[in-house]
């Protein structure tokens, strides 16, 4: 049986998260995951929880997440990353494809697919460029 994680807790640990995922920075309704896990710490402390949403709250349960990346996601969740100058550019290069020629839902889903492969928030990608050839 686990202890109830206060409500004063939880709402801490949301809102030094800017209310979105710590990890991706996804705006769906997050809920708490345990960086040491719950069965083997039996911590629902402030220090031990980390609001994700559901697809990195899955990651972390499954191994994806280590317990020190879970950590460090904590000390410097999504949010402050994001109000940060700290910026890495990845160049994405895709032949024989027209980018032009996608419609705006196609270009949404190809952003949204780079965002969760590179784990990173859809707002961090810029397109600065499109070349052809």
């Amino acid at each position: 049986m686990t202890r109830a994680i206060p409500k004063s807790t939880r709402l801490k640990v949301i809102k030094d998260a800017g209310n979105r995922c710590a990890v991706c920075g996804h705006s769906s309704p997050v809920v708490l995951c345990h960086i040491t896990p719950y069965s083997q710490s039996k911590d629902n402390s402030y220090d031990n929880l980390l609001a994700v949403c559901p697809n990195c709250h899955f990651r972390a349960d499954t191994g994806t997440f280590t317990s020190e990346e879970l950590r460090e996601y904590k000390e410097k969740p999504w949010v402050k990353r994001e109000e940060s100058d700290e910026r890495t550019t990845v160049k994405l290069t895709l032949n024989n494809i027209d980018f032009d020629d996608f419609g705006d839902e196609l270009r949404e889903s190809i952003l949204k697919t780079i965002s969760q492969f590179l784990e990173i928030s859809e707002s961090e990608i810029k397109i600065e460029r499109v070349e052809k050839g």
